[in-house]
């Protein structure tokens, strides 16, 4: 489940919402007051996106191994399966 950040709409009253926290959850929805005192919660947009990086570029070999199909340019717009 993925993990969202929430803080106090108003100032505060307890130490959790007084500054943002993150909250494991299903959807951002979830969390409305915090658990501790009541106050009402707001969410926080993500800082950042998690995007996967690329380690090294995946030969024909190993894309075919994979379940891939390999083509390759023939003319415009004509591709043959290698």
């Amino acid at each position: 489940m993925p993990q969202y950040n929430y803080i106090a709409e108003k100032t505060g009253r307890c130490r959790l919402c007084s500054q943002p926290f993150g909250w494991i959850g299903k959807s951002p929805d979830d969390l409305k007051v915090c658990p501790r005192c009541g106050a009402p919660l707001k969410h926080l947009p993500a800082d950042s996106v998690n995007i996967p990086k690329i380690l090294h570029p995946v030969g024909t070999s190993k894309a075919k191994s994979a379940g891939f199909q390999i083509f390759k340019k023939i003319g415009a717009g004509e591709y043959e399966r290698q």
